[in-house]
């Protein structure tokens, strides 16, 4: 609390006061209710039926996704003011890697972040005050590593942080193919800290593609939508956990979390360094000589 209301009493001393525009003041009046409640229905769909898997209510579910999400392409093609703004993504297919890798790294932090201590305390026994000391380094070296990939992205551009990121993101995830039920604090700490880097660099770097990838006028929509893809990711971890530890926390459904997380770690380093962060063009008009 004392924090977020330090946030906006710095946020109302020194930010820029946004522009009149012919919309505000317009509020609810001004927003594509239908274009949110339908994807809003997409998605909550989709994960109650990955969650449903199994039984028959998953395929009632799942078969109303393409249906909800038809809907949603014709509502925000005809809307002029979409919510999701098919058109002006298929322009930005920059934006739309940027979109979906943030997705994807958000899906395997979340999946740590939440399945590590599930093992931790299901099959190694932790208390959960341990548990959560024992992953401090995957946030706690995020932190410390976020100045540091500034540092990087403002010298070298997006590229090199998010191939270093994806890196240790691989490895991290690859290593946690050797947990056990015997593996040595030491070694788990060591881990925890290796997925710590990209938490740093990864975030850091998305966000600095973001706005070279997002047109000056569009950047508070591109930022909302960036945020969007954060929650699909942790719900698409959260699906993977259920469905691999159903019940209960196992070894064999952690190494099998490590698979496809380190799959989506490899496919990350390919997507940053094919990724070209084009800088927004801005077009001047000028006036005709009469």
């Amino acid at each position: 609390m004392p924090f977020t209301v330090l946030g906006i009493v710095l946020g109302l001393r020194w930010l820029p006061s946004p522009p009149p525009s012919d919309t505000a003041g317009a509020g609810l009046a001004g927003l594509d209710l239908p274009g949110v409640l339908l994807f809003a229905g997409t998605l909550t769909s989709l994960l109650a039926g990955l969650l449903s898997i199994g039984s028959p209510a998953a395929w009632y579910l799942l078969g109303t996704v393409p249906v909800l999400a038809a809907l949603l392409v014709v509502r925000e093609l005809n809307c002029n003011t979409p919510f999701f703004d098919l058109r002006f993504l298929a322009a930005n297919p920059v934006l739309i890697a940027v979109f979906v890798q943030f997705a994807a790294t958000t899906f395997v932090f979340y999946s740590l972040f939440f399945g590590l201590p599930i093992w931790l305390e299901e099959v190694r026994g932790f208390d959960a005050r341990t548990a959560g000391l024992l992953i401090l380094p995957l946030t706690g070296l995020g932190v410390l590593m976020t100045p540091l990939a500034a540092t990087l992205v403002s010298r070298k551009g997006t590229r090199p942080a998010l191939v270093i990121g994806s890196a240790f993101m691989v490895a991290g995830s690859a290593l946690l193919l050797t947990f056990g039920p015997a593996t040595p604090v030491l070694v788990l700490i060591a881990v925890g800290v290796v997925l710590g880097v990209p938490n740093g660099f990864n975030n850091m770097g998305l966000q600095a593609a973001l706005y070279e990838a997002a047109p000056p006028e569009r950047t508070s929509w591109a930022g909302g939508q960036f945020q969007t893809f954060r929650y699909i990711g942790a719900i698409l971890s959260s699906t993977l956990l259920a469905a691999v530890f159903k019940q209960r926390g196992s070894t064999e459904g952690l190494q099998a979390i490590a698979v496809v997380l380190t799959v989506v770690s490899v496919a990350l380093i390919v997507a940053s360094v094919a990724m070209r962060a084009a800088r927004t063009k801005r077009a001047v008009s000028l006036p005709q000589a009469p």
